[in-house]
């Protein structure tokens, strides 16, 4: 029966996935009603945040199922506001990264805790260092647009090996700044809620010699989100590691 019902849960997803295509029926009509009159720009943050949400569902529905985290004693209508506040929590609802439901209920559940000159001092420490890389992001693109380049077949055709090698590393290390800022700038306020177990930035790709260390550490918390609900189910919490 449980494995019947994660079943159902993961057949959902993935049609909520698709709402794209019109295999989906409805959604797919519902879809492009929303989406009428969108910017290229506003239908990529919609469907950014809506993989994302779909994605908590999925492991809201999974933890509560797999007794990891035990229903509220409250009742159902605390059980909704609270997968609503996981779902939709702000600071990671649409740059993310996605967090396991068990880590932010365990973290979002814990007492308060005063705030003292030494954690606000940290705090603002966290956010000074997003912003600035952040202001380093929009500097670059005044000089070099990475991901752009790439399209333009015939510039690179005429670069040298050693430019285009250059380029290259160019492109991959503004990806990785990138997602260092979508990760990064959210986390000091995740942090602040009592959400420690938050997925950190992705470390820098320049240091990184393993592809294995790559998918661990570029984005922990799809990682761990992969690990957990697709990859122990099938194999096993003893089977091969990833």
């Amino acid at each position: 029966m449980a494995t019947t019902i994660v079943a159902l849960v993961w057949l959902c997803a993935l049609v909520f996935l698709f709402i794209e295509k019109e295999w989906s029926g409805p959604l797919f009509h519902l879809n492009k009603y929303f989406l009428e009159g969108c910017t290229g720009t506003d239908e990529y943050v919609i469907y950014v945040t809506w993989y994302w949400v779909n994605s908590r569902c999925v492991s809201f529905c999974l933890d509560r199922m797999w007794k990891e985290v035990e229903p509220s004693s409250k009742g159902k209508l605390h059980d909704l506001i609270e997968m609503l506040a996981y779902c939709f929590y702000l600071p990671t609802n649409i740059s993310g990264p996605i967090m396991i439901y068990k880590d932010f209920n365990e973290g979002f559940n814990k007492g308060y805790q005063e705030w003292t000159m030494k954690r606000l001092g940290q705090f603002l420490v966290q956010v000074v260092r997003y912003s600035f890389w952040l202001l380093i992001g929009h500097l670059l693109l005044h000089v070099f647009y990475q991901s752009s380049i790439r399209h333009e077949m015939d510039i690179l055709r005429s670069l040298g090996l050693w430019t285009l090698a250059g380029v290259g590393l160019s492109i991959g290390g503004f990806f990785n700044l990138k997602y260092v800022i979508f990760y990064g700038w959210s986390r000091p306020f995740v942090v602040e809620d009592g959400i420690e177990k938050a997925p950190k930035h992705p470390k820098c790709i320049y240091r990184i010699h393993r592809y294995s260390e790559m998918w661990r550490h570029f984005d922990n918390g799809l990682y761990l989100f992969l690990r957990k609900y697709i990859h122990q189910p099938i194999v096993g919490k003893h089977g091969g590691g990833i």
